[in-house]
């Protein structure tokens, strides 16, 4: 049986970047914009994109004007990050553990960036350490999978050739978590890499950002700002205050 490595192993890996080229700039764009019209963030404001990838949302918030911090666990996605926005500052480290105190006054995790733990102490403590960074009365904004739409939703398996390679992918739910396994075949050899992320529900996720500090005061269901429908939305993207 060939190793099947982790999800911090293959956000190191280029096929990573192969596979997720097509990821739209445009739900960034309008996940910033949604942010930016919600009028609770002051010109000028100091934001902290936690699990910012390779700079997809820092691109964004610095295009509005705003001062950037990112942060990822991924040595690549950093470097990345620091290639596409030069005028952000990028820092590796595990979010699970706290890092500022009161500096920020806005946080987001945008595009799942949370809920990699089987165990919830873990996903907890990285809202608990975002919490510490911010100021009293600062913006946290949470985007992440809606259980329901996931379950609905799930591609068991499918085939996606970029480049010469073809990645067999499959996907399947247990013990609360949704798992997707992905394959090629390279010099001979099987490589199997796995990502995961914890099916949350939003009566659970609520309670786990009061635990950490944070008051919920709105819920969108995608990216444009519709309302958050439980049965239907496809994200659950909750606005959240430090208090």
């Amino acid at each position: 049986m060939e190793n099947v490595y982790s999800w911090r192993e293959w956000f190191e890996r280029p096929e990573y970047f192969l596979l997720y080229s097509h990821r739209n700039e445009q739900e960034a764009r309008q996940i910033v914009e949604l942010i930016y019209a919600s009028g609770l963030l002051l010109d000028n404001s100091l934001v902290l994109d936690a699990g910012c990838g390779y700079g997809r949302l820092s691109y964004w918030f610095v295009k509005k004007g705003f001062r950037v911090v990112g942060v990822d666990i991924s040595h690549r996605m950093i470097a990345e990050a620091r290639k596409r926005v030069p005028e952000a500052f990028f820092l590796r480290h595990d979010l699970r553990f706290p890092y500022w105190d009161s500096l920020f006054d806005s946080a987001t995790s945008i595009f799942s960036s949370f809920g990699y733990w089987e165990d919830d102490l873990h996903n907890l403590s990285m809202l608990i350490s975002i919490n510490r960074a911010l100021r009293s009365g600062g913006l946290f904004v949470l985007d992440y999978l809606n259980p329901t739409f996931v379950k609905k939703n799930l591609i068991p398996e499918e085939a996606i050739s970029k480049n010469g390679k073809t990645f067999h992918i499959k996907r399947w739910i247990k013990d609360n978590m949704v798992y997707k396994e992905i394959s090629w075949i390279e010099d001979g050899r099987l490589l199997r890499f796995r990502e995961q992320l914890k099916l949350i529900e939003f009566d659970e996720l609520s309670q786990m950002l009061k635990t950490a500090g944070f008051i919920p005061i709105k819920t969108y269901g995608d990216y444009l700002g519709n309302a958050f429908e439980p049965k239907l939305s496809e994200r659950t993207i909750i606005f959240c205050i430090k208090y």
